[in-house]
């Protein structure tokens, strides 16, 4: 069976949806990417516990979501209430990213593409 794990990252009222899947030869494939912006242009408006809960549980509820066997949700830029509102209602603890571990994220990927 296919290994098929799911990547939210939220950043400030955007969130992005990455699903992978392993091939043939065993890389990882991207089969799905989706973003939202939750704050849509409007000046001063932020983007509710609420509003985050409703597209992360409606994407869990997809056709890809519902193939994913494990999910991992990293965060900047976001209230730490909402974060805890998130892991309420998950049940997943999002990691807060700090530059040095976007860096170190970034550079274990490019790695894996040698």
């Amino acid at each position: 069976m296919k290994d098929t794990i799911g990547v939210i990252l939220l950043d400030a009222d955007e969130i992005v949806f990455y699903v992978y899947t392993t091939d043939e030869n065993n890389k990882w494939k991207l089969i799905k990417h989706q973003c939202f912006d939750l704050a849509t242009g409007i000046p001063g408006k932020k983007a509710t516990s609420t509003e985050y809960i409703e597209i992360i549980a409606k994407t869990f509820l997809s056709y890809f979501g519902l193939a994913v066997v494990d999910w991992k949700i990293c965060a900047r830029n976001i209230n730490e209430d909402i974060l805890s509102d998130i892991t309420k209602a998950t049940g997943f603890k999002p990691e807060m990213l700090t530059l040095q571990r976007e860096q170190e994220l970034v550079s274990k990927g490019l790695l894996g593409e040698f």
